[in-house]
Order: C-alpha cells, then structure tokens, then sequence
C-alpha cells in the first residue's frame, strides 16, 4: 500500500481501534509498506476465513462487513470503517475458532501481514496500549454475547433482527407476526428482546428496534 493509497484512506484508518492517538503521517507511514495489501470487495463477497488461512491483521477502510460462524449460520457482528479483524490469530493459532468475514456492499481493506504488524505493535508504546485495550474490549463484548446467546431463541431472535435491518434498524409492522415466524409466543418474544436490551445489544422504541452493536462493537 503506497502513500498516496493510505491518504485516500486516512479517515478509515483515523478510526481504526490501534491507531488512536496517534498523527496522520505516522499512521500512513505505518500502512505505506508492501507488507500492507490493500484490497476491495463486492457484496457478498469472502474477506477472509479466520482459522483456515494465514493469519493477518485486516482494518475496515470504507464500507462494512458481516462475520458469521464458520458455518455460516449465525451472524455474530457487523464492522464498520476502521474496525479491525484477524486478532485472534495474529498471535497464536485459531484453527479451532473459524469465523468467515463477507463484504456487505463495497468494502475496502488493507490487509497486515502478522510480521509486520506484529512488529507495529510492539515498537510502539502507543499501538501497543491500544491493542491491549482493543482485546480487552473484545473479551468483555464477547462475554456479553455468550451470556445472551445462551438459548437458541436469542440466536434466532438477534439472526433475523441483522438480517432484516436496513443500517442498523429495524421496523416491527407486527411482533405478533416476528414471534410466529420464529416459532414463538409474544411473552417469549418480549423475553427475548428484554434479554439482547440487557446484554447492550438493541434498544426497542415502539415498532423500532435498533442493533447497537454495530453502533458500539464495530471496533471488534
């Protein structure tokens, strides 16, 4: 990735989790190497398989993507401009933690190889903290997920909240209708979405339901 490429950028990279704090020129000097591949995708497309393939450390530039399960089954977060994935396997192996990463809509990103950014962390007190901070972030979001995600209705639930959501929001015409198309009673609904309104994960007004964490874990 040349310098010109990560000026284009600089405001996906601004946002991203491990540069915080840091100066523009220093960001794009740390992106501006062959080491760091930038790559586009169309929706739907694969961005990455986590655990089948050589580890990298991936920053959203433009656009956002979905990372479900290794089956494809569950959607278990959205990232958005600056979000960064491949974390869990730059340092040690994730062979057995596979989830696949698809573009929703266009999306850009510059891929680090693990050397390189392994290196970047290290070297620097600054991105060092930061993706201390970032890990930690993503233990205490992921702990808050298993807690949710503990009876299939919440999985199913949260599936078809993400997967009819227009940016994020979604408009209930009838939670009598959600509840039978789930398979569901409109009490065990109603406990459901009281149960992702506790884990952080949607706020409810009226027929509107939005999905907070692609509001407050697009960093993951």
């Amino acid at each position: 990735m040349d310098k010109e490429l990560a000026s284009t950028y600089l405001p996906g990279l601004r946002v991203c989790r491990l540069f915080r704090g840091i100066e523009d020129d220093s960001i794009i000097a740390s992106v501006s190497s062959a080491e760091c591949g930038f790559a586009s995708f169309l929706s739907g497309e694969q961005i990455y398989k986590c655990g089948c393939e050589n580890a990298m450390l991936g920053i959203i530039l433009s656009g956002q993507a979905d990372i479900y399960d290794g089956r494809e089954k569950v959607l278990l977060n959205t990232l958005s401009q600056g979000a960064m994935f491949g974390a869990v396997s730059l340092f040690g192996n994730a062979e057995d933690f596979i989830t696949v990463i698809r573009a929703r809509g266009q999306v850009s990103v510059v891929c680090i190889k693990p050397g390189y950014a392994e290196n970047m962390i290290v070297s620097d007190e600054i991105k060092a903290k930061n993706y201390i901070m970032f890990l930690s972030e993503k233990i205490r979001f992921l702990n808050k997920r298993i807690a949710c995600f503990t009876g299939e209705l919440s999985v199913r639930l949260y599936k078809q909240l993400a997967s009819s959501s227009v940016n994020g929001i979604v408009e209930v015409k009838s939670f009598s209708a959600l509840a039978k198309a789930l398979g569901m009673g409109r009490s065990s609904l109603y406990r459901e979405l009281d149960r992702l309104k506790s884990a952080g994960m949607i706020s409810v007004s009226g027929g509107s339901i939005r999905l907070l964490e692609q509001e407050s874990h697009d960093r993951m």
